[in-house]
């Protein structure tokens, strides 16, 4: 959102974390904020495109940077306005917690678009909408969940939530900007990997299943896939004891992801069915 970024300074200065999220719903990570640090971590960002009313910032990462986060692919955006009552998702870090999927209240009942066109303290001809978010959701993607692309940037908090439609930022982008956005923006691609993003720190203790040499926790997935009973695994760095080096690692298979132990050389992931 602009009223988190909205200075080139701001934006060099940024620290960026992907994949902050927890390989289950037993890390005791999931109950501390910031508890869940991100597997890859990049620092600064180039501030494309700024615009207070409509509460957006469009940054961009180095080619080094890109080249860092590629593994997580992108999400795409609908050139279309969000539609009354349609089912939705919002993805968010609240209050600085692990990622969260907001797609139900508390009652069981689904998300869905409530109005088309808000106005209030937060802004006009904004998308409204029930969700629990909290604090450090803004900027979060909401999503359409019959087509999985994204149709709003969540802004304010409330007891009905409001977004600015991502079709008014791209139409922005465009005419104030002089921004033609390139297809990828509506054809997202998605990570060719198996497993759940690996997790710094962490370690699955039990239900060992094997293991195999691997030079990188990046190698295990495929690896793991290719084992008969492998469910999830956590690699670790060798350590020469003798001549206090490091290099290439293990990939320990598990059956079954078992008790999770904070560490502070262990990565882990599970595989996804």
């Amino acid at each position: 959102n602009n009223h988190n970024v909205n200075s080139h300074a701001t934006a060099a200065t940024l620290k960026l974390e992907f994949g902050a999220e927890s390989a289950t719903c037993r890390d005791p990570c999931n109950a501390v904020a910031l508890g869940c640090p991100g597997s890859v971590v990049v620092t600064g960002a180039t501030l494309v495109a700024t615009d207070k009313t409509l509460d957006y910032s469009l940054l961009q990462l180095s080619r080094a940077n890109q080249d860092l986060i590629s593994f997580f692919g992108y999400v795409s955006l609908r050139k279309s306005p969000p539609k009354l009552h349609e089912p939705i998702y919002v993805v968010h870090h609240p209050d600085g917690f692990p990622k969260a999927f907001t797609d139900r209240l508390e009652n069981g009942t689904e998300t869905v678009v409530t109005s088309i066109n808000v106005q209030n303290e937060c802004g006009q001809d904004q998308i409204g909408y029930m969700a629990d978010t909290r604090g450090g959701s803004s900027g979060s993607p909401v999503f359409g969940r019959s087509d999985h692309k994204v149709i709003a940037l969540h802004h304010c908090g409330g007891c009905e939530n409001v977004a600015h439609g991502i079709h008014n930022i791209v139409a922005d982008l465009k005419t104030k900007w002089k921004h033609n956005l390139p297809r990828c923006f509506f054809h997202a691609t998605s990570s060719q990997s198996q497993c759940s993003l690996p997790q710094p720190h962490v370690e699955l203790v039990g239900y060992d299943s094997g293991s195999v040499s691997a030079a990188s926790p990046k190698l295990c997935c495929e690896l793991c896939k290719k084992q008969r009973n492998c469910n999830a695994f956590t690699w670790t760095e060798n350590l020469d004891q003798r001549r206090n080096t490091r290099g290439g690692g293990t990939c320990w298979f598990k059956s079954q992801v078992g008790t999770l132990v904070r560490t502070t050389g262990g990565v882990s992931a599970v595989v996804l069915s």
